[in-house]
Formats: C-alpha cells, sequence, structure tokens
C-alpha cells in the first residue's frame, strides 16, 4: 500500500503499555521489557494505491574471476 503520511493516523490502545524491568544480578546488568499495542490506520483508502505482482531482478554478486586470468 502506497499513500501520504496524511492519509495515516496511529492509535494506542489505552492501559496497554506493559514494563517490566529485572534485575540480573548474575549477568551485572538490569532487563527492560516493554510492550504496547500501536496501530497504524488508513484513513481514506481512495487517496492510495496497492501494488501487486513486483518481481525485483537478480541482484548476486558476480562470481570471482580465476587467479589465471
Amino acid at each position: 500500500m502506497v499513500t501520504r503520511l496524511d492519509n495515516l493516523s496511529i492509535y494506542f490502545m489505552d492501559d496497554a503499555h506493559r514494563r517490566a524491568i529485572i534485575e540480573e544480578p548474575k549477568k551485572d546488568r538490569v532487563e527492560n521489557y516493554e510492550s504496547m499495542n500501536i496501530d497504524y490506520v488508513v484513513e481514506a483508502y481512495a487517496a492510495g494505491c496497492l501494488i501487486e505482482n513486483i518481481n525485483l531482478g537478480d541482484f548476486t554478486a558476480p562470481a570471482a574471476p580465476e587467479s589465471g586470468e
């Protein structure tokens, strides 16, 4: 999906932010775990487009020449 940035809205779920701080003295560190429920919404589908069946070329590195050349 391709659209303008002003056509996107971001939503945060109320009371969905979780955080845990755990001390790990054996590893000499403090671990911080966080999670949030965040979502982007396309407000007007007419202001965007969907592109399908995109084929990319082969971008592998060419073989190295032999030492005799």
